[in-house]
């Protein structure tokens, strides 16, 4: 399950913005740009540069036409625009992160299907993972293969079932570990 808090770590975020620009050869990929100015919103203490920070997001992902439009239903489009629209003069904390909170979630979901399983397979994932091997709050293992060979097993020509549902176990595509929050 891929979870939110990989992005917020500084160190792999990074590699993982240099691994959509390098490896996936993407100039830009809107969705982990979206995520990286909503974290440095998250950052932010200064009323006026939230707001400030929050019309950059606007004019830079969310509005149509826009230099790096991300890809979202034109129903919550509408509705985010008319929401800051209504909201763009208010000292509210909370509402910057309530207003960007859908979008946040299905560019979450986007860069979950899109690009976390091929970093998965990358060198780079495994260079930076290794860093974080025994902190449980960032990596831990939610499902384990059962090694089923014994000695024995090593000396046989044949092949068996338990051959094939070990394979078919080692192909699938799928996590088993996940990174915590």
């Amino acid at each position: 399950m891929f979870k939110e808090s990989f992005l917020l770590k500084k160190e792999i975020n990074s590699v993982v913005t240099d691994f959509v620009h390098t490896d996936l050869k993407m100039k830009s990929y809107s969705p982990l740009e979206f995520i990286n100015a909503l974290i440095e919103l998250q950052q932010l203490n200064d009323e006026t540069l939230k707001r400030f920070q929050c019309i950059i997001i606007m004019d830079t992902f969310i509005r149509e036409n826009s230099s790096d439009e991300i890809l979202i239903q034109p129903h919550l489009r509408k509705e985010i625009i008319e929401k800051f629209g209504k909201h763009e003069n208010l000292d509210q904390n909370m509402f910057y992160f309530e207003l960007f909170d859908d979008v946040y979630q299905s560019q979450l979901s986007e860069i979950s299907y899109h690009v976390f399983p091929k970093f998965l397979r990358s060198k780079k994932c495994l260079n930076i993972l290794q860093h974080y091997v025994d902190d449980s709050t960032v990596l831990k293992l939610i499902k384990s293969i059962k090694f089923p060979y014994k000695d024995e097993d090593f000396k046989r020509l044949e092949i068996k079932q338990m051959d094939i549902d070990f394979m078919k176990d080692m192909i699938k595509d799928g996590m088993r570990w996940e990174l915590c929050k």
